[in-house]
């Protein structure tokens, strides 16, 4: 096999990956589109790619965090964190990244008790 196959399979390869994964995210999320052209280097090439999988990545978290605030109303960053098993950062990252889009918004409340700080609750935006 040439080496100019091996990069249109390659390549073919990632755009299977980038649609599978992006027909699970809604339409306010969008994945970075594949160049019609390849690289002209292969530090281009990995940079491109690590940056693409990057921003899947994000999005991924976004909506998974978007989906538990639809489903489950007003939520604190600790009980999202428990809820999708993902670490406490990348939830308020994730949290971080909405809110600035105008998505969703935080309060601080007292949940249970009168004493010690109040809560953070996030809620999507109606």
């Amino acid at each position: 096999m040439s080496e100019e196959n091996i990069d249109d399979n390659f390549w073919d390869l990632e755009k299977k990956y980038f649609d599978k994964i992006s027909d699970g995210l809604s339409s306010v999320h969008k994945v970075p589109e594949i160049p019609k052209s390849l690289p002209e280097s292969k530090e281009e090439e990995t940079h491109y790619i690590k940056y693409v999988k990057l921003k899947v990545s994000q999005e991924y978290h976004n909506k998974l965090v978007y989906d538990v605030l639809r489903k489950h109303g007003p939520c604190t960053r600790p009980f999202m964190s428990s809820l999708l098993h993902i670490p406490r950062s990348t939830i308020y990252d994730a949290l971080k990244r909405l809110e600035i889009k105008g998505m969703i918004s935080k309060e601080r409340k007292r949940i249970t008790s009168k004493f010690g700080r109040p809560n953070t609750v996030f809620s999507i935006i109606e």
